[in-house]
C-alpha cells in the first residue's frame, strides 16, 4: 500500500507538494489528535500519539519524544474510560549515549484537546506565534534542554498507513527546522544558534509486537546553506520478508520537491552494525533484551528513480541505542526500536537540477 494512498475514504495528503495542506498554517495541522482519551471510552483499543524532536548540532545530537498511549485494561473495564500512560524519551549523543525514559501519573499531565500544548511534570512542549518550544529537564539531571524550533520547510502529511490488519498510523512530517536555545548534558552546555532540527508527530491505533516493522529517517545537510532535505521511510512486515511500501521525500529549500515511492524506489540494506555495547533504555529492560546484536544494517542504500530523475542515497551507521518497548500482543517478547546516528550522502539529478548533499542521519530500524 503506497504511503499516498488511503483507502478508509477519509481525506488524506499526496505526498507531492501540491496538495492545499502544504500550504497552510503548520497550527492547523499539527495538534494533538485525540487526548483525553480518560474522558470517553474508545471503540478500538491501543491508541497512541507522540510528537518527536531531533536536535542536530556539532558533537551532538539530541531526540526528545512527548508520547501517550491508552493503557492497557481489565475486561471488566473494556466499556470504561481509557487511562493515559504519558512518557518522555530524551536521548543525547555527545560520543557517547546518555538518557532516560520518564513515566507521569495522569494528574501530571496536561494537554490541550485540539491544539499543541502539553505539559508533562516539569517538560512542557507549546506551538506560539510559528515557533514550537520545548523544555525538558529529566528528573535525575543527566540531560536538560531549552529549544525554540522554527519550521523552515512545508510540512507533509499522511493519513492512516496500515501496519498489520487492525492496526494504522498518521505522519506529520517537518523535516527540517532552525532550532535555538541550549542542551546540557552531563554538566556540559551546548548553546544552539541556527542549529537544525527535525519534527514528527505520529498517531493511531496498533499493539507493539502486531506483524508490522518500520524503518524512518530524517536526512540534515551538514552545512546549513545546503539546500536539500530528505526523509526516507520503509513499511514492511514483522519479519521483513516482504515490503508494504517505502518513500524518499525530498525538499529544496522550504519546497517539498520530489516523491519516490515504491516502485520508484530500490533499497539495500548491507551488513549488519556490530557494538561491543549497545546502550538499552529503560535500563531495566536491558535485562529482557540482553546483548548488543541490533538488527541494523552498516549501510542503507537507496537508488531512486522516476522518469528521468534519479538521486542515490546512502546512510552508514555510526552508533545505536535501544528503546526496548514489552510487545502487547505476547507477554515474553519486546520490540526495540533502534535509534541510529550515522552520515549520509544524497546525489542525483531532478528536473534536470543536480542534488549534491553530504549530511547527517537519524534513523530508527523497528526490530523484534
Amino acid at each position: 500500500m503506497s504511503l499516498m494512498e488511503d483507502r478508509t475514504g477519509e481525506p488524506r495528503s499526496r505526498l507531492d507538494g501540491h496538495h492545499p495542506l502544504n500550504s497552510i498554517g503548520v497550527e492547523r495541522q499539527d495538534f494533538f489528535r485525540c487526548y483525553p482519551l480518560a474522558q470517553r471510552p474508545t471503540e478500538v483499543p491501543g491508541y497512541k500519539e507522540w510528537h518527536h524532536f531531533i536536535v542536530y548540532a556539532p558533537g551532538l545530537r539530541l531526540l526528545v519524544n512527548f508520547n501517550l498511549a491508552e493503557a492497557r485494561r481489565a475486561p471488566a473495564k473494556a466499556m470504561g474510560p481509557s487511562e493515559l500512560a504519558a512518557r518522555l524519551i530524551v536521548i543525547a549523543d555527545t560520543g557517547d549515549w546518555q538518557g532516560d525514559i520518564e513515566d507521569y501519573s495522569q494528574h501530571e499531565v496536561a494537554v490541550v484537546p485540539g491544539a499543541l500544548s502539553a505539559r508533562f511534570g516539569d517538560n512542557a512542549m507549546w506551538f506560539d506565534q510559528g515557533v514550537y518550544h520545548v523544555q525538558v529537564r529529566l528528573r535525575n539531571g543527566a540531560i536538560a534542554a531549552q529549544l525554540r524550533l522554527t519550521p523552515l520547510t512545508q510540512p507533509l502529511l499522511s493519513n492512516h498507513i496500515q501496519l498489520a490488519p487492525g492496526g494504522e498510523l498518521s505522519w506529520l512530517i517537518l523535516p527540517r527546522l532552525e532550532v535555538n536555545g541550549s542542551v546540557s548534558v552531563n554538566g556540559r552546555r551546548v548553546e544552539l544558534n541556527r542549529a537544525l532540527g527535525y519534527h514528527d508527530h505520529n498517531w493511531g491505533r496498533f499493539d507493539w509486537g502486531s506483524d508490522f516493522a518500520w524503518e524512518w529517517g530524517s536526512i540534515i545537510p551538514n552545512r546549513p546553506d545546503n539546500p536539500w532535505t530528505a526523509v526516507y521511510v520503509r513499511m514492511s512486515n514483522r519479519r521483513r520478508s516482504s515490503v508494504a511500501t517505502q518513500g524518499l521525500f525530498i525538499w529544496h529549500g522550504e519546497r517539498f520537491y520530489r516523491a519516490f515511492q515504491d516502485d520508484d524506489l530500490h533499497v539495500s540494506l548491507e551488513g549488519s552494525k556490530l557494538m561491543p555495547a549497545v546502550p538499552k533504555l529503560p535500563r531495566l529492560m536491558g535485562l529482557l533484551a540482553p546483548g548488543t546484536c541490533t538488527g541494523v544494517p552498516k549501510r542503507v542504500v537507496a537508488f531512486a528513480k522516476k522518469g528521468s530523475d534519479e538521486v542515490l542515497m546512502t546512510f552508514t551507521t555510526r552508533s545505536v541505542s535501544q528503546v526496548v518497548i514489552p510487545d502487547e500482543t505476547s507477554t515474553s517478547s519486546t520490540t526495540s526500536l533502534n535509534e541510529a546516528i550515522g552520515f549520509v550522502d544524497l546525489s542525483g539529478t531532478m528536473g534536470g537540477r543536480p542534488i549534491e548533499m553530504e549530511g547527517s542521519g537519524v534513523f530508527e530500524f523497528i526490530r523484534s
